[in-house]
């Protein structure tokens, strides 16, 4: 994602306890104090993110 300029430094996934479908991802972009929940994302970073999730997850599994 660094080539189209979308700097990610972590990805975290959070499952609420109380609530087991409930799940949220919560991304920290470079050079930003908090984390931003998967839900403001803009729609092309969020169609990105998911693209390369996706794509890592696939390779992974052959």
């Amino acid at each position: 994602m660094k080539q189209e300029r979308i700097h990610i430094e972590r990805i975290e996934a959070y499952e609420y306890p109380e609530v087991r479908d409930i799940k949220h991802l919560f991304i920290r972009f470079e050079k930003e104090k908090e984390d931003t929940p998967f839900y403001l994302l803009s729609p092309e970073i969020f169609s990105k993110l998911t693209n390369a999730i996706i794509q890592e997850y696939s390779s992974n599994i052959k």
